[in-house]
């Protein structure tokens, strides 16, 4: 031993702490960059025709139509739609009507957590894709209406129309 270090022993060096950086970094959380917009809309499903009180309007033909493939229905009315922002890192709580709330959250850059609440209390959490619904997918929470036999209730997030 004379003091020389053979040149590939420098690159074996290299090679390892390259290959730590690299493992140290793809297992890291991912950093949230981003915030996500939504459109929610509270949704009623009924057979009966619309109410004449202007309690909720005619629903977008379109949406409409997805959900009557899926659910039984003749009509379905719009009773409230709100855009959301939810901000990376937070979370965003939205009152739909007086027995319905959602809490959002970014779990990270793929995962949105819905929590919906029924007068108060927790009913359901789900977890959506952030990419099928930048695909268009929707989610849809729903359940039978407590006031009225045969009605449903549904909760359909979607991105916002540009």
């Amino acid at each position: 031993m004379n003091g020389v270090v053979h040149p590939n022993c420098c690159r074996l060096r290299w090679g390892l702490a390259a290959g730590l950086l690299l493992a140290l970094t793809l297992a890291a959380p991912a950093v949230q960059t981003m915030e996500l917009k939504l459109r929610s809309q509270l949704i009623w499903g009924t057979n009966d025709p619309k109410p004449k009180d202007g309690s909720c309007t005619d629903l977008d033909s379109a949406l409409k139509a997805r959900l009557s493939r899926v659910f039984k229905w003749q009509n379905y009315f719009q009773i409230k739609a709100l855009d959301i922002v939810v901000p990376a890192g937070d979370t965003k709580r939205v009152r739909m009507s007086d027995k319905c709330e959602l809490e959002l959250k970014l779990v990270d850059d793929f995962t949105l957590e819905v929590k919906l609440f029924g007068e108060g209390k927790l009913v359901k959490t789900v977890r959506q894709s952030v990419q099928a619904l930048r695909q268009g997918e929707l989610s849809i929470l729903a359940g039978d209406s407590k006031d009225r036999f045969g009605d449903a209730w549904f909760v359909v997030l979607s991105l916002p129309k540009r």
